[in-house]
C-alpha cells in the first residue's frame, strides 16, 4: 500500500537526519585520520584517547541515527521559533561542554584537547543533536512506542559515549596507549550516572505528558 504524502515527508525527514549524523561522523573520522589522531599507531608510545577508541564517535555513528530517524518523523510539529530556540540552546550546551569540560581533560583526544577541525565539526554536530533531542522531548507529541524507543537508545548511548565499553575492553586487552580515564577523571562516571538518570526521568515524564 502506498504511503500518503504526509507520511512520506515524515519518513524523508527522519532519513535525512539519520544520514546527516552518519555522514558527519564519517567526516570527523576522515579528518582525524588526516590529522594523525584516529589510530593508536599514529601516535605510538603516547597515552591518549585516539578517535578509533572514542565512544562518542561510535555512539553517534551507530546509536543516534535510529533515534534521529524516529525524531525526524515528527518534524512537522515544529515551527521556526521552536527550531531556532532549540538550536541556540543546543549549541550553547555543546559550547559549554567543549570549552568548560572537555578541553580541561588530562589526555589528548584529537577533538577538544587540543581543539581540532574535527573537533569543531563534532562540536557543531553535538549542538544540532541536543537541539533535536530537545525538540522531541519538549515540542513533540509522540507515540509511547517511539518515546520508549528513543529513551532506550539514549540509555545505551550515554555509557558508550562516555567510554564505559572502552574501559571494559581495556581490562581484557590492557592497551598501552589507553589512559586510565575512570581512575584519574571523575567526569565520565558523573556523565554516565547523571545522563542515564536524566534519560529515565525525561522518558517517564514524556510518557506521562
Amino acid at each position: 500500500m502506498r504511503l500518503n504524502h504526509k507520511s512520506e515527508v515524515r519518513m524523508e525527514t527522519g532519513t535525512l537526519l539519520a544520514r546527516w549524523c552518519i555522514f558527519s561522523m564519517l567526516l570527523v573520522i576522515a579528518l582525524m585520520l588526516l590529522d594523525g589522531k584516529f589510530l593508536p599507531s599514529q601516535m605510538s608510545g603516547k597515552v591518549w584517547l585516539p578517535g578509533s577508541a572514542n565512544g562518542a564517535i561510535w555512539a553517534n555513528l551507530v546509536l543516534l541515527p535510529p533515534a534521529l530517524y524516529i525524531i525526524g518523523a515528527y518534524a512537522d510539529q515544529w515551527g521556526t521559533r521552536e527550531v531556532t530556540v532549540a538550536l541556540l540552546a543546543g549549541m550553547t550546551i555543546s559550547w559549554l561542554l567543549f570549552f568548560l569540560v572537555y578541553q580541561h581533560g588530562e589526555y589528548d583526544d584529537g577533538l577538544s584537547h587540543p581543539l581540532s577541525l574535527a573537533g569543531v565539526l563534532f562540536f557543531l554536530c553535538g549542538g544540532a543533536i541536543y537541539a533535536a533531542l530537545g525538540l522531541f522531548f519538549f515540542c513533540t507529541r509522540a507515540t509511547a512506542f517511539d518515546v520508549l524507543a528513543v529513551g532506550a537508545l539514549l540509555l545505551f548511548y550515554v555509557p558508550v559515549a562516555n567510554h564505559l565499553a572502552l574501559d571494559w575492553l581495556d581490562k581484557l586487552y590492557a592497551w598501552v596507549w589507553y589512559p586510565p580515564l575512570f581512575a584519574t577523571e571523575k567526569t565520565p562516571l558523573r556523565f554516565i550516572i547523571g545522563g542515564d538518570a536524566l534519560v529515565v526521568v525525561s522518558t517517564i515524564v514524556k510518557l506521562a505528558w
